[in-house]
Order: C-alpha cells, then structure tokens, then sequence
C-alpha cells in the first residue's frame, strides 16, 4: 500500500469513526427523551455516551496520524521539485 491510498484510507476510517461517534450521541440523546415521556432508558443513554466518547477518540487519533502523514507527503513533493530558477 502506497502512501497516497493509506492517506485516502485513514481520512475515510476518521469519517466512518466521526459518523459512528453522531449516532451513538443520538442514541445517548434518545435514551435521555425517554424520560420525558415516562419510559427512560438508563442503558442507551450509558451505551451512547461511552461509544460515542471512544468512536470520537478514534477519530481523533487517526486524524492526527493523518495529519503527519500529510505532512511527510508535502515536504517530499517539495524536495521533489527542486530549488526554484
């Protein structure tokens, strides 16, 4: 795997991961309306938070690694080109 793919593979790991982490907080949200109606879910609430918490870590990691990655490939398209005329 080149490094152009791995850099497209982590950006859409972050977006999935980003995603995930939407849903999970709905969830908690959910779980929290219950209780407006009678009928509150303590479990979804607990489930949405911590997965939303660890889906939004993972996207975080894997952004920051993105980043760097990104980095690299700029500083070696750079040297690549040259010193200008």
């Amino acid at each position: 795997m080149n490094a152009e793919h791995k850099i497209i593979l982590k950006r859409m790991i972050t977006l999935v991961c980003s995603v995930t982490a939407m849903a999970c907080l709905g969830q908690a949200i959910a779980g929290m309306g219950g209780y407006l109606v009678g009928q509150g879910r303590p479990m979804y609430v607990l489930l949405g938070l911590f997965g939303g918490a660890a889906f939004s870590c993972a996207a975080i990691a894997v952004w920051k690694s993105y980043i760097v990655d990104v980095t690299a490939a700029n500083a070696r398209e750079r040297e690549d080109e040259g010193p200008p005329p």
